[in-house]
C-alpha cells in the first residue's frame, strides 16, 4: 500500500505541473477577457509558443487584424460620406449646408471682435446655354474650373462653395 504522506506529495506535484502547463493558456485567457471587457485595447498578442496555446494566439492575431482591417475601413467609410454629406459633389466646395454653418460661425465672430464680414456671390449668367450647346460633361468642365480659380489664393479661414 502507498503512504498517505507520498501520495499526497505526488499530488501537490501533479497540481504545480498543471499550474506551470496552464499558466500560458490561463494568461492567455486573461488577456482576452481584458480586450474584450474593453480594460485593455485590442491588440496582437505575442507569439511565444509553438504549441496548441501557440496556435490559439495566431487565431486570435489573425482575427485582430481582420478586425482592424474593417475598423479602418468603416472609418475611411464614415470620413467619405461625412465628406459627401457637406461638399459638392461635382466640384468638391462646400455645399449650401457646410456654407450656411461657415457663414454663421464667421458672423458671430465678427460680432465677437466687432469687425466685418465681406461676401462675394458669382453667378454664371448664361450657363444654361453651354449646357445646352456643348453638353453636360462640357458645363460640368466648365463649374470645375470655376471652383479651382476661385479657390486660389484664398485664405484657410475663406470659404468657396456651391450653392
Amino acid at each position: 500500500m502507498v503512504p498517505v504522506r507520498l501520495v499526497s506529495i505526488a499530488v501537490q506535484l501533479v497540481l504545480l505541473l498543471l499550474h506551470y502547463l496552464l499558466r500560458p493558456l490561463l494568461q492567455t485567457a486573461a488577456a482576452f477577457r481584458d480586450m474584450a471587457d474593453g480594460r485593455r485595447e485590442l491588440e496582437e498578442l505575442p507569439e511565444q509558443r509553438r504549441d496548441e496555446v501557440g496556435q490559439l494566439v495566431r487565431g486570435f492575431n489573425q482575427l485582430v487584424r481582420r478586425l482592424q482591417d474593417k475598423e479602418r475601413a468603416l472609418l475611411a467609410s464614415e470620413a467619405r460620406l461625412a465628406f459627401m454629406a457637406q461638399h459638392d459633389p461635382l466640384t468638391g466646395l462646400p455645399n449650401r449646408t457646410l456654407f450656411e454653418d461657415r457663414f454663421e460661425q464667421a458672423l458671430k465672430r465678427c460680432q465677437r471682435h466687432g469687425t466685418q464680414l465681406a461676401l462675394l456671390f458669382c453667378d454664371l449668367d448664361g450657363f444654361k446655354l453651354i449646357n445646352d450647346q456643348h453638353g453636360h460633361q462640357v458645363g460640368d468642365k466648365v463649374l470645375r474650373e470655376v471652383a479651382a480659380r476661385l479657390s486660389i489664393g484664398r485664405r484657410a479661414e475663406d470659404t468657396v462653395a456651391r450653392l
